[in-house]
């Protein structure tokens, strides 16, 4: 499959274009910044130069292609401020669903991490990892399997 992932360089988008290229799939990678491809070509991903907050679904579109699935990861990160939160983590989410619309793109899929730290407290979860054999493993609907390493309750 072709999957393209709009926030590319955050750390659960390279673990998850990891696992992509290895199970075979093409995964281009939007990214704001040409400084960040060198991470993105590490990892398996094709790079793609492209700015969330200075496009319209159009343009977007012509960046998503021939996509069979789109994920949304990009993130305005934890010390922005309400305007940069709109920008990105709303409008930016809502921008690539209208793209993949206009490319009849077949699956979408939002990854956040929003309350990752209170369900990792809550069920004594290490630091999360990504891998078909690592810990207790979950379905993940387009990106192969999701997983979380959890020891006994203290």
């Amino acid at each position: 499959m072709l999957i393209t992932i709009a926030g590319g360089h955050g750390t659960i988008a390279r673990q998850l274009t990891r696992l992509l290229v290895d199970d075979g799939h093409r995964v281009p990678i939007v990214v704001r910044k040409p400084d960040q491809f060198g991470d993105i070509e590490a990892v398996g991903g094709t790079p793609v130069l492209a700015d969330l907050e200075a496009m319209d679904a159009g343009e977007l579109a012509d960046v998503v292609g021939d996509a069979d699935a789109v994920v949304f990861a990009a993130g305005s990160g934890p010390g922005s401020g309400a305007e940069r939160k709109e920008t990105v983590d709303h409008r930016g989410a809502v921008l690539l669903i209208d793209a993949a619309k206009r490319r009849n793109v077949a699956h979408y899929v939002i990854i956040s991490s929003m309350g990752a730290d209170a369900f990792m407290k809550a069920t004594r979860c290490s630091t999360p990892t990504c891998g078909p054999r690592a810990g207790r493993t979950t379905r993940c609907a387009t990106a192969g399997w999701a997983t979380a390493s959890c020891g006994p309750p203290a």
